[in-house]
């Protein structure tokens, strides 16, 4: 059911350390590591260009930007993992209003 959500490597999940983003609760993703990897990637120059611009729009590096990405990739990736599993396993899907009434969050 789905499409298969691609296994992250063991040497990336062992410098993996989870945190917790103050202003939206949500849970990420860092690698920590003494020294980062280099990559290089060549992106097309409209992907580029949008970049760039993003970049001087927050202010941050272009590297910043391309990490955070990969980082909710992955986590995004772990979440649709974790819904495959919970649904190969019999899990039901429960309606948003539901989850939010169980936890209190109605108002």
């Amino acid at each position: 059911m789905g499409t298969p959500i691609p296994a992250l490597p063991v040497a990336l999940l062992a410098g993996a350390q989870a945190f917790y983003n103050p202003i939206g609760m949500t849970r990420s993703t860092a690698l920590v590591t003494d020294r980062p990897n280099k990559v290089e990637l060549r992106l097309p120059p409209e992907i580029d260009a949008a970049l760039a611009r993003e970049a001087r729009r927050a202010h941050k590096p272009k590297a910043v930007l391309l990490r955070r990405a990969l980082e909710a990739y992955f986590e995004e990736l772990a979440d649709a993992r974790a819904v495959e599993v919970a649904r190969t396993q019999g899990g039901k899907p429960i309606r948003w209003a539901e989850v939010k009434r169980r936890h209190g969050l109605t108002g």
